[in-house]
């Protein structure tokens, strides 16, 4: 489907910065040379209006994320380790206690909400791959397979009575419908934080990473669309920080009624 106005902001004023012609998506592999192979475009575009870098093109979810999807969050040693680390800085920053609850969107194989889980918290995750939701409801991680929707979140909160946390790894920049998410999140988030974390386009741009464009990556995220975006839904990015996973990413903490830390300031200065 091609996209001619802004994810977030929906002006029309794009222009395309990089055009890498037609590709198939990424995650998929032939089983033979007589499969038929579907190709796609592959273009990046800039807003003029609020400066979200994203595609134009967007390919339909269940194509990218329902048929041999590869991705396991748990098959690198880095990435345990980076899962580990986030949910002792989260947990640690927002002060949650044991038995508050966890729902993570994009929860893939449950490895991150494992962490949490050791921790002390209730969890429950959403995701639309069944291979990978299997994986993590062996693990003891309940899990709702689907894509993230009110009626989704509201199976997982009968599993989850306290919601302190809400959290999406590599998966906000992958969702081609932010308003939707915002409005859910912000609907059933109380006094809670959302946190998400994705590759962080200041990195894209300082290393010239044209090769991490793909067509799961809708979004290449910076800090100064967002807090806009998110003042809408009554939600305040409150804290950010710089991460490496992913070839440089930032962590993005939002709540309702909260003050904002130098951070943010400092990042919006450097985006200058």
């Amino acid at each position: 489907m091609r996209k001619d106005f802004c994810r977030i902001c929906k002006s029309k004023n794009l222009y395309c910065f990089l055009d890498l012609g037609f590709h198939p998506h990424s995650d998929q592999f032939r089983v033979s040379m007589d499969d038929g192979e579907v190709y796609y475009p592959l273009r990046l575009n800039r807003c003029r209006d609020c400066g979200l870098v994203q595609l134009d093109y967007v390919v339909a979810p269940e194509a990218l994320y329902q048929h041999d999807y590869l991705y396991e969050s748990s098959i690198t040693k880095t990435g345990d380790r980076h899962w580990t680390e986030f949910a002792e800085t989260v947990s640690r920053k927002i002060d949650l206690k044991p038995d508050d609850g966890v729902i993570d969107i994009g929860s893939n194989d449950g490895t991150l909400l494992l962490k949490f889980k050791a921790l002390g918290m209730k969890v429950c995750g959403i995701d639309p791959c069944r291979d990978v939701t299997d994986i993590a409801i062996s693990r003891g991680i309940p899990t709702i397979t689907g894509f993230f929707s009110e009626d989704s979140m509201q199976e997982a909160k009968k599993i989850i009575k306290n919601l302190k946390l809400v959290t999406g790894t590599n998966v906000f920049a992958h969702i081609d419908n932010l308003d939707e998410v915002l409005e859910i999140v912000a609907k059933n988030i109380g006094d809670g934080v959302f946190v998400f974390e994705s590759p962080y386009f200041g990195n894209f741009y300082d290393g010239l990473q044209y090769d991490t464009t793909y067509h799961q990556h809708l979004s290449y995220l910076s800090l100064r669309p967002l807090i806009p975006f998110f003042k809408k839904y009554g939600l305040t990015i409150f804290d950010v920080e710089r991460t490496d996973i992913h070839g440089g990413s930032f962590r993005v903490y939002s709540g309702k009624n909260r003050v904002s830390t130098k951070r943010v300031g400092e990042m919006l200065a450097s985006e200058n």
